[in-house]
């Protein structure tokens, strides 16, 4: 998307830079000392969004804000996490976590799609639920949002692990600090920890909610009772007989769902993209198969894909974006 400079402006976009993926965490087949990350959806629900579990969330939240941990576990109530339509007609979007304490929108969420426009998508959910406007008396007063974004990617140049940004002028003045977001970025935290370097207590935390390895988890939660406590929990979902079988069913799902669009003219663009790594490589290949087929075929496969995942799978499958993704299934209705 062609971007008009402005005048005084003059420093590149953070989505000019490359992405760095080489450290992800992959979702992989269960095995003997292995828990699921949080980064898996259906974990993430089970650990975060269930009020019998609101401690996990407080503990993360309150080393972010300026709200006790006690307090929060006291005071914290989940909130409505669909968003409220743009328009009458337009589909239901979700944000992944919303939160509320003394009025503020505490909203987390989880990116495994290594696509800039991720972040983007991101603001506009702050920005939506920031614009639910609460009236008081003759003034309209807006909710403020603080958004925790955990990334399963970064960007290359950039080492840091928490980045926290909010409407800033040229002179680093903030005019709004009733929107403030922080990005974390996973590949950058799990450098950090295959370095030796020191981690503090949040990026331990942070390593253990999204490590998918029992011991290394453990060795992060020494002498901190939440954080093993939340290790301990997430192990047993783990290796709970229905949830195992339903994340192990997902991975063979997805990986025949690959296999199948492979059969549809990917080879080519695949086989590339292979080259270049398998989770990521697996990614690029779809999207340059795509690329290179006819629009008409791009169309039945993701009409196809369509019947077994939603949109948003849809979009975290084969990297396109959300825009060409419902252009493609509103031609095919």
């Amino acid at each position: 998307m062609f971007v008009i400079k402005v005048f005084g402006l003059d420093n590149p976009s953070i989505y000019d830079r490359e992405l760095d993926s080489a450290d992800r965490i992959k979702l992989k087949k269960r095995k003997k000392g292995m828990k699921i990350s949080l980064l898996y959806d259906p974990m993430f629900k089970t650990m975060m969004m269930n009020e019998n579990r609101l401690k996990y969330s407080c503990k993360l939240f309150s080393y972010f804000i300026d709200v006790s941990y006690e307090t929060l576990l006291k005071k914290l109530k989940l909130g409505k996490n669909e968003l409220d339509k743009e328009k009458v007609t337009s589909k239901g979007e979700r944000a992944d976590y919303v939160a509320v304490i003394k009025g503020t929108y505490l909203n987390l969420e989880i990116n495994n799609n290594d696509e800039p426009y991720i972040m983007e998508r991101n603001q506009e959910y702050a920005h939506r639920l920031f614009s639910k406007k609460n009236k008081s008396g003759e003034d309209y007063l807006y909710t403020q949002v603080i958004q925790i974004s955990i990334n399963n990617f970064a960007f290359k140049g950039r080492n840091e692990v928490i980045n926290i940004h909010c409407d800033q002028d040229s002179q680093r003045e903030i005019y709004n600090n009733k929107l403030i977001f922080i990005e974390i970025y996973i590949p950058n935290l799990k450098k950090k920890w295959y370095n030796k370097e020191k981690l503090s207590e949040v990026e331990r935390y942070l390593l253990a909610l999204v490590e998918t390895d029992v011991n290394t988890s453990l060795e992060l939660g020494k002498g901190d009772k939440i954080m093993n406590e939340y290790i301990n929990e997430s192990i047993e979902v783990t290796d709970d007989e229905s949830f195992g079988e339903s994340y192990d069913k997902e991975l063979a799902w997805r990986e025949q769902v690959r296999r199948d669009a492979t059969k549809e003219g990917f080879q080519q663009g695949l086989d590339r993209g292979l080259e270049q790594g398998i989770e990521k490589g697996i990614e690029q290949g779809i999207e340059q198969g795509i690329e290179q087929g006819e629009q008409k075929k791009e169309k039945e496969i993701i009409k196809r894909l369509s019947t077994k995942l939603d949109v948003d799978s849809i979009v975290d499958l084969t990297g396109l974006t959300k825009e060409k993704v419902e252009e493609y299934l509103k031609d095919n209705s």
